[in-house]
């Protein structure tokens, strides 16, 4: 097999990036350090629900895509957290501010979230994981 041409690598990569990336996030909101359940109960969701919800579609879906378990619908589960996310948090105080620096788009790393894991959704696992969720791998 050509090297450079190696599809199950490059799902790998992807799964660890936005996976990986996206468990700091998690371990950030396990420490109560954002406002996000605050947000949640702006909209009727009590913290109960939205606290358990946060941590595995956090956490949890972060490390069953980097495991290759269920790929499919971890990548589906982030995409949908980083959805609420933009929305609760995000839309309404960044939509067109630039960063710190004047430099990046705001929310560019928050939309590198949501559209990797809606590509690893529709690429699922590859050979390089536990292989572990039939279809929705």
């Amino acid at each position: 097999m050509d090297f450079m041409h190696n599809e199950d690598l490059g799902k790998f990569i992807l799964r660890m990036v936005i996976s990986g990336l996206l468990i700091f996030h998690g371990l950030h909101f396990l420490t109560g350090e954002t406002n996000q359940l605050t947000a949640l109960g702006g909209l009727g969701i009590p913290g109960f629900i939205g606290y358990p919800g946060a941590v595995a579609l956090e956490i949890v879906a972060p490390i069953l895509a980097m495991l290759g378990i269920f790929t499919r619908l971890a990548g589906a589960g982030m995409a949908v957290f980083m959805i609420f996310a933009i929305g609760l948090r995000h839309l309404n105080d960044h939509l067109y501010t630039l960063g710190a620096n004047g430099d990046a788009y705001f929310l560019e790393r928050q939309f590198m979230y949501l559209w990797g894991s809606v590509a690893i959704m529709f690429l699922g696992g590859g050979k390089l994981g536990l292989n572990i969720g039939g279809r929705w791998n």
